[in-house]
């Protein structure tokens, strides 16, 4: 998959489960991504610090240690880092919370893709951000 100028796609993805971060960051980088993982919130943040505008997509989980998913794109909004997609992991359980979690700390008005963390979503993921990328390009 194609950035700009022609480039791999870069993904920055946050997920505290290690087993996932490895399966689903090996997934993406078969189907031609370029990522690069991170286990805890800070990493990432500083990471996105330390090289603006070198991303094109932010993965983040929901539940994270020490904080929210949601949190972080607060976080990320309030340090105008809000200029790249995001797309935002969670699980069924939990569909509730992140709604409310939007809503609290106004992030509902972002068009922020939801993909359930199954099986079936996950494998679906470079798929979405194929298409979701196509349109984020034409931006």
């Amino acid at each position: 998959m194609n950035g700009q100028n022609g480039a791999k796609i870069k993904i920055i993805y946050l997920d505290d489960e290690t087993m996932l971060l490895e399966v689903l960051g090996e997934l993406l980088r078969e189907k031609g991504f370029e990522v690069t993982t991170h286990f805890d919130s800070q990493s990432a943040l500083q990471e996105m610090n330390s090289k603006p505008n070198y991303y094109d997509v932010a993965l983040i989980d929901f539940h994270l240690p020490n904080t929210t998913g949601a949190q972080v794109l607060r976080t990320m909004a309030d340090n105008h880092f809000f200029g790249i997609p995001f797309v935002a992991l969670y699980s069924a359980s939990n569909q509730s919370e992140i709604d409310e979690a939007f809503e609290r700390l106004d992030l509902s008005k972002y068009k922020i893709p939801r993909i359930m963390k199954d099986g079936q979503n996950l494998c679906e993921l470079p798929s979405l951000l194929r298409k979701e990328g196509d349109a984020w390009n034409q931006k």
